[in-house]
């Protein structure tokens, strides 16, 4: 018969969190960043062309405020699961403390 075991390292996790916290900081400056250089470059011409590129970046810009919300969504989901299992590895360590004494 054999046995399966599920570990969950939380100072691992908790790392992986932070480390995610940090990329979509650095996702929001770039598009920040990104948002200023297209609007700097509005008014330097018009036409068709300059028409196009600002309806695809508007376009562009929706989707990627799409995906940041999304994905904020996941790191407060993330922060959730992370209470949820230290609270969890709590409650096991009291029984088996409990189950020692």
């Amino acid at each position: 018969m054999s046995s399966r075991r599920i570990r969950n390292d939380l100072s691992r996790f908790e790392a992986d969190i932070r480390n995610y916290e940090a990329v979509l900081a650095d996702i929001r400056v770039v598009n920040r960043n990104m948002a200023e250089a297209v609007t700097s470059l509005n008014g330097m011409w018009a036409g068709k062309a300059h028409d196009a590129l600002m309806a695809q970046f508007k376009a562009d810009e929706a989707d990627i405020e799409s995906l940041i919300l999304h994905l904020e969504k996941l790191m407060k989901k993330l922060y959730s699961a992370k209470k949820e299992y230290t609270a969890c590895e709590k409650e096991v360590n009291g029984v088996a403390a409990s189950l020692q004494a």
